[in-house]
C-alpha cells in the first residue's frame, strides 16, 4: 500500500523563498537522489572556495572573517539539509523526535546562512563608505530579525506554526511556514536601500555583483517554483557565493605580492570612489627614502620582510586606515578626515613610529623616510589631479630637509607653476620647440676658444624663457629627458657639419640615466653621427656621479662600450656633494669639470685651495684634464689659473648663446 507525506526542502537563501512539497513513498527515492546529487554538488562548489581562500592566504581582515562565515555556515546548511532529505525518506527506520529536531535546526541554519552573507555584502558594499549610519542600522535590524526568528523556530516545537511532524513521520506544513521568506525579504530591502543611497561609492565590482547576481537567482527560484519537486537551495547558495568570490577574492592584479596591500591601481580606485561620494579624506605618502641600503646590507630577500613589517604595521595601526604600496617603496595610507587637529595625530604618529627602529628577525634598523599630507574636503578635483599633487609634494618632500610636505595653498600654487613647465615641455616635444645653445669653454694652453658646451633652453606659449634648472628636473619626472637628449645631439650633429670652419675641436653634450638604459645607445648615437658624417672625436658626453650612482654596473657598463669605440666622457658637477674617487678611478674620464661652487670655496678657504690644487695635480698625472666652469670674474680666473687648470668655462669669457651668436662670436 501507498502512503503519501509531505516531504520539507531547502529554503532559497537569496531570493528568500521557502517552499515544500508532498511525494509518494515510491516517488521518495527518486526525489532523495536528485537531491543528493544537487546538493553534493553545491557542497563541493564551496569546497573549493574554501580551499582556495586557505590557500591564498589573505590576512583576517573583518571583511574575510564575514566571507569565512558565510562558506562555513552555507557548507552546514547543506550538509544538514542532505541528512534532512535523507531521514524523512527513512521515517519508519528514524525516531520522530530526530526528524523534528533535524528540520528545527534547518530552519536556523538557512535563516542565519542568509543573514551571515547578507551582513557580508553589507560590508563590502559599504566599506568605502566612511558614514556608518548605513551599516550599524543594518547589524542591528539583522540581528533582531534572526533573533526573533530563531525564537518564533524554538517555539514551534509547542505551536506547530512553522511545521510539525505528525505521528506517522510525515512532515506537515504551518500556517506561518513561510515567515522566514519575509524575513530574507527585509533583509534584501535594506540591502538595495543602502546600495540607492550610497551608489557612488560602491565599487565597480560589487555594482556589477546587484546587476547581475539577483536576476540570475530569480531565474533559479522560478524554476524551483515550476518543478516542485527540484531542489535548488544549495545551488543558490553555491552561486552567491562563487559569484562574491569571484568578484572579490579572484583578483590577485589589485595586490602586491610582497606586502599583501592594494596596489596603485586599488588607491586609484579607492580615491574615485571617495570623491564621487563627497566623503572628505585624508592621504598621506610615507616614502622610505635609503631603502636601497638595506636590500644591499641584508639581501632583496630581508628587504622585502622589512617591507612587509612596514606595510602590516600601517594597515594595523588604525582601524578606519586603509593601506596600499603606492609605487616601489612608497606606502600610502588613508584615513577619514574629520577635524584638522585629528589629521594632526594622525601625521604625528606615523612620522614618531619611523624614527623608531623596525625589527625584522635579528635585523634591526631605522627607516628613515618622506612624508607628504594631502586633505580632501570637497576641492572639486578628481582623482588625476590628486595623484599629481600627491606625487608632487612627496617629490618635495623628499629634497626638504624636514622630510615632510603638507598640500597647502603655497604648494597648490608651486603645482600650479609644475604644471605649467610640464605642459610647455610636451609642446616642445611635439613642435620640436626647444632651442641648443652653447656656451664655448676657453684652453689656457692655446689661449683661445677650443670647446663648446651644448645646453637645452625652453620657452613656453607666452615666449618667456624656462631656466633648465626648473625644466630638466621636471622632464626627469615625466620622462622626457630621452627625447630632449636625442634633440639635442641631432642639433650638435646639424651644427658641427654645417660650421666646419669654427675653431671648435668638440662639442660636449650631456647623458643622462634614461639614455644608459637604452641598450641601443651606442648603436643609436653611432647611426645619427653617422647620418651627418661626423667624427667621433667631435662630439664627448657629459654625465655627473649622480646618474652613475643610479645604476653603477650599467653606467659603466656602457660608458666602457662606447670608449671602447672611441667615444669620450666627461665627469660633470665635481664637487656638488656626490664625488668621489671611486668613479674617477673605474670610469676612463678625459675630462674632469669642477663645480662652481668649488670654485667658490677655494677662494674663499686655503685649506680648500691646497686641497684642490692637489687634486688638480692628481688628475694631471692620471691623464685628465681639469674643466673649471660657473667662473664670473677675473679673480677665479687667476686662481683657477694658479690651480693648473686646464680649461675655463663660464660668464667671465662667454654666455650662453645661440648657435648663430656663437658663430659670430668665434670668427
Amino acid at each position: 500500500m501507498v502512503t503519501n507525506y509531505d516531504n520539507k526542502i531547502n529554503i532559497a537563501v537569496c531570493c528568500n523563498l521557502i517552499y515544500y512539497i508532498t511525494i509518494d513513498k515510491m516517488g521518495a527515492m527518486t526525489m532523495f537522489n536528485w537531491s543528493i546529487i544537487t546538493e553534493v554538488i553545491s557542497f563541493l562548489l564551496i569546497l573549493v572556495l574554501i580551499l582556495n581562500l586557505s590557500y591564498s592566504k589573505r590576512t583576517l581582515t573583518p571583511l574575510v572573517k564575514w566571507f569565512w562565515a558565510g562558506l562555513i555556515c552555507a557548507s552546514v546548511s547543506i550538509i544538514w539539509n542532505i541528512l534532512c532529505v535523507f531521514l524523512l525518506s527513512s521515517k519508519h527506520q528514524v525516531p520522530r523526535y530526530i526528524n523534528i529536531f533535524m528540520n528545527t535546526g534547518y530552519f536556523i541554519l538557512i535563516v542565519l546562512t542568509c543573514s551571515v552573507i547578507t551582513m557580508y555584502v553589507f560590508e563590502k558594499m559599504l566599506e568605502h563608505v566612511y558614514d556608518k549610519y548605513c551599516i550599524k542600522r543594518a547589524k542591528i535590524i539583522l540581528c533582531l530579525l534572526t533573533a526573533a526568528y530563531f525564537v518564533l523556530t524554538l517555539a514551534n516545537l509547542k505551536t506547530g506554526l512553522l511545521f510539525w511532524i505528525d505521528e506517522s513521520g510525515n512532515y506537515c506544513r504551518g500556517v506561518l511556514n513561510g515567515i522566514g521568506y519575509w524575513v530574507m525579504l527585509i533583509e534584501s530591502c535594506l540591502l538595495l536601500f543602502c546600495y540607492f543611497r550610497h551608489r557612488s561609492s560602491v565599487s565597480k565590482d560589487m555594482k556589477h555583483v546587484m546587476r547581475t547576481v539577483p536576476p540570475i537567482i530569480l531565474t533559479i527560484v522560478i524554476i524551483q517554483i515550476c518543478n516542485p519537486q527540484t531542489l535548488l537551495n544549495g545551488t543558490i547558495i553555491a552561486f552567491t557565493e562563487v559569484s562574491l568570490f569571484v568578484s572579490f577574492y579572484n583578483q590577485k592584479r589589485e595586490n602586491d605580492s610582497v606586502t599583501g596591500l592594494g596596489i596603485r591601481y586599488s588607491f586609484f580606485s579607492e580615491l574615485n570612489l571617495k570623491i564621487e561620494g563627497r566623503q572628505k579624506f585624508h592621504v598621506i605618502l610615507i616614502a622610505l627614502t635609503d631603502f636601497g641600503v638595506i636590500n644591499c646590507r641584508y639581501g632583496h630577500q630581508t628587504g622585502d620582510e622589512f617591507l612587509y613589517a612596514v606595510a602590516n604595521w600601517l594597515d594595523k595601526t588604525f582601524k578606519e586606515a586603509v593601506a596600499f604600496r603606492y609605487v616601489g617603496v612608497t606606502f600610502a595610507v588613508m584615513l577619514p578626515f574629520t577635524t584638522p587637529e585629528q589629521e594632526e595625530q594622525y601625521s604625528l604618529h606615523y612620522r614618531k613610529r619611523f624614527e623608531e627602529a623596525w625589527a625584522v628577525g635579528d635585523c634591526v634598523e631605522v627607516l628613515p623616510a618622506a612624508f607628504a599630507d594631502f586633505i580632501y574636503s570637497g576641492n572639486g578635483i578628481d582623482a588625476n589631479q590628486v595623484i599629481e599633487a600627491l606625487d608632487y609634494i612627496m617629490s618635495l618632500a623628499k629634497h626638504s630637509a624636514q622630510k615632510w610636505i603638507q598640500f597647502d595653498d603655497k604648494v597648490a600654487e608651486k603645482l600650479l607653476r609644475h604644471r605649467h613647465v610640464a605642459d610647455s615641455l610636451r609642446r616642445a616635444v611635439e613642435d620640436n620647440g626647444f632651442e641648443v645653445w652653447y656656451q664655448p669653454v676657453y684652453s689656457q694652453e692655446s689661449q683661445q676658444f677650443q670647446s663648446a658646451e651644448a645646453l637645452v633652453r625652453m620657452k613656453d606659449e607666452n615666449g618667456i624663457f624656462i631656466s633648465p634648472s626648473e625644466f630638466i628636473p621636471v622632464a626627469e619626472e615625466i620622462g622626457l629627458v630621452d627625447k630632449i637628449f636625442w634633440f639635442v645631439l641631432e642639433k650638435v650633429c646639424v651644427f658641427i657639419k654645417e660650421n666646419q670652419d669654427l675653431p671648435l675641436k668638440s662639442v660636449s653634450v650631456n647623458l643622462s640615466m634614461p639614455q644608459f638604459e637604452n641598450p641601443q645607445l651606442l648603436e643609436k648615437v653611432r647611426d645619427l653621427m653617422g647620418k651627418y658624417e661626423i667624427p667621433i672625436d667631435r662630439i664627448k658626453f657629459e654625465i655627473t656621479e649622480r646618474e652613475i650612482s643610479d645604476d653603477a654596473a650599467l653606467a659603466r657598463k656602457t660608458i666602457h662600450n662606447m670608449v671602447h669605440e672611441g667615444f669620450r666622457f666627461y665627469l660633470d658637477d665635481f664637487g656638488t656633494g656626490y664625488s668621489n674617487f671611486s668613479s674617477v678611478a673605474q670610469v676612463n674620464f678625459e675630462c674632469i669639470k669642477f663645480d662652481k661652487t668649488l670654485i667658490e670655496a677655494v677662494q674663499s678657504d686655503r685649506k680648500s685651495y691646497i686641497l684642490i690644487q692637489g687634486l688638480v695635480r692628481l688628475f694631471h698625472e692620471l691623464g685628465i684634464q681639469v674643466i673649471a666652469e660657473g667662473t664670473e670674474t677675473r679673480d677665479q680666473v687667476d686662481c683657477l689659473i694658479g690651480l693648473g687648470a686646464d680649461l675655463i668655462q663660464g660668464y667671465y669669457y662667454a654666455m650662453p648663446m645661440p648657435g648663430e651668436e656663437l658663430r659670430k662670436f668665434l670668427k
